[in-house]
């Protein structure tokens, strides 16, 4: 807050303006023992800040000193400082100042009148100008790499600048959740897991513009993506990811069928009318399978049979590939290839195109071997994923597998 200075003060400035002479200034406070001089202000400093500036000093041993004039604008400008008995640290505070360099001038005064020599001190206000000019700390590169437990982004910095007190890097778990990660001046490189690859990531660099500044600036934020010059990637046998994925599959328990011809197939879940008939074929080279047929089977029908495997999965784009080792027909049936979010497969009746739950495409009957199954799907936040199929089958049918595939995008 700027002030009108007292009458003292009015006097005080026309003597300084008329005169070359700076002990002039001070004649109007002679009396008959001599000059009268307050204590001055002691160890004076200008602190910047936004708009505006800190003027701070010691008092000083002279406690007849009740206040003081701080100048600037070549003494077009003032504030009034009291400072109360018993205060050694004085400190003010003025507002509303242009972006600039300043003098300011202290002036002690005691509760006579007398006035101190002036004492100066140097300062600058930053504003919008040096705001806009900030720059965030260069990032030299962005690394994303893909390791199924830990999904790690790694980034690398150049060294901070002379004004640079820290940088925050704003990103989104896998959850939804946003989240900050400090980041010191002297840290090169850094190393996130918890981010989802599928929204941006951003950071702002902190600033300090000088040791003696009241106030710190922040940049405005740079953005960048991890979605860039990306590819699939099979991540099939990654430790975490799918097992027992190709032809010859590894068989495990017996099935009583035939024989010793069909057993279930290890790391691979199926319902109770999934696993009835057993899942490997043995004797035509150890290949996936759902399957019935009159006579032979146990069951002789299966309704929503399902085969799968489940997976935890950090956010991201996936891509889920079957090989079919040929189709076997000789009456109705329908089976399908199907990712589920969750720790399951929807029966074939709750299939919908339209879901945002499931993705599934159909085995059409006549299907080779060799025949590519893709399904495309991207999962965020990070959770369970199931893979595999669900078929309902009668009389003579099979559906078979050669192997399957799973991609991600990184």
């Amino acid at each position: 807050m700027k002030y009108t200075a007292y009458i003292v003060l009015a006097a005080f400035i026309s003597i300084f303006a008329a005169c070359k002479d700076p002990s002039a200034i001070y004649e109007e406070f002679r009396v008959p023992n001599g000059l009268t001089y307050p204590g001055p202000a002691m160890n004076a400093i200008a602190r910047s800040g936004f708009k505006e500036i800190q003027i701070e000093w010691q008092r000083g041993s002279d406690q007849s000193v009740v206040g003081a004039f701080i100048f600037w604008n070549n003494y077009l400008d003032t504030v009034i400082v009291d400072i109360p008995a018993g205060v050694n640290h004085v400190s003010q505070i003025i507002e509303d100042l242009e972006e600039n360099l300043y003098s300011f001038m202290i002036h002690t005064f005691d509760d006579e009148g007398n006035m101190s020599v002036p004492v100066e001190v140097m300062g600058r206000v930053y504003g919008d100008i040096y705001l806009n000019s900030l720059q965030n700390r260069v990032l030299l590169a962005v690394e994303d790499f893909f390791a199924v437990v830990e999904h790690e982004l790694t980034l690398r910095w150049a060294p901070a600048g002379e004004t640079d007190i820290g940088t925050t890097l704003y990103y989104t778990d896998p959850d939804g959740n946003p989240q900050e990660k400090e980041l010191e001046p002297g840290e090169r490189v850094t190393r996130i897991y918890d981010f989802d690859a599928f929204k941006p990531i951003s950071y702002s660099t902190t600033h300090l513009p000088d040791s003696t500044s009241i106030a710190i600036f922040t940049s405005a934020k740079s953005e960048f993506s991890v979605e860039t010059d990306q590819t699939w990637r099979n991540i099939t046998n990654m430790d975490g990811m799918l097992v027992n994925t190709q032809k010859p599959f590894t068989p495990g328990d017996l099935i009583n069928v035939l024989g010793n011809r069909y057993r279930d197939a290890i790391g691979w879940k199926t319902n109770e009318q999934g696993g009835r008939n057993g899942n490997i074929d043995t004797q035509t080279g150890n290949v996936l399978l759902l399957w019935v047929w009159d006579g032979v089977a146990a069951a002789p029908t299966i309704t929503n049979a399902k085969l799968y495997q489940t997976l935890n999965l950090n956010s991201g784009r996936y891509r889920f590939d079957v090989y079919s080792d040929g189709v076997a027909t000789a009456g109705p049936g329908e089976s399908y290839i199907v990712v589920n979010f969750g720790d399951d497969l929807p029966n074939t009746e709750d299939l919908n195109p339209q879901s945002e739950e499931h993705r599934y495409v159909r085995v059409p009957d006549g299907t080779t071997a060799g025949t590519l199954f893709s399904l495309e799907f991207s999962l965020s936040p990070a959770g369970e994923v199931s893979l595999g199929f669900v078929a309902n089958l009668t009389s003579r049918q099979q559906v078979l597998f050669q192997s399957v595939e799973l991609w991600a995008w990184r």
